[in-house]
């Protein structure tokens, strides 16, 4: 989830920096479960743990806790080349549920 005060915080002394964060995960992140479903699917290693990567990246800067540990653990599976555990793949999905939801909540 996204640490709502420390956003806020963020979003008041760089305000254009913040939109544009949000701007690029509207836009490039558009539901990023199925993107990962997918990629597992293909057994798309390499895509899997660059998308995971990009992913991770964009909520540490939202100030995400749990989630990008997650997806850390899924770009190393992937790095493996092995299968994400079924419980893995669904704690993440609720968290950027979640985020998602939020993300929708601010841009309204």
């Amino acid at each position: 989830m996204i640490d709502m005060e420390q956003f806020s915080r963020s979003m008041e002394f760089n305000h254009t920096g913040m939109q544009l964060l949000l701007t690029d995960f509207i836009t490039h992140y558009h539901c990023p479960m199925t993107r990962l479903q997918s990629l597992c699917e293909e057994e798309d290693y390499l895509g899997l743990m660059t998308y995971a990567s990009k992913l991770k990246m964009t909520l540490a800067l939202f100030s995400d806790q749990d989630t990008p540990v997650k997806l850390a653990q899924l770009e190393h599976l992937a790095k493996h080349e092995f299968n994400p555990p079924e419980e893995l793949m669904k704690n993440i999905q609720l968290d950027l549920e979640v985020v998602e939801q939020q993300i929708k909540q601010l841009t309204q």
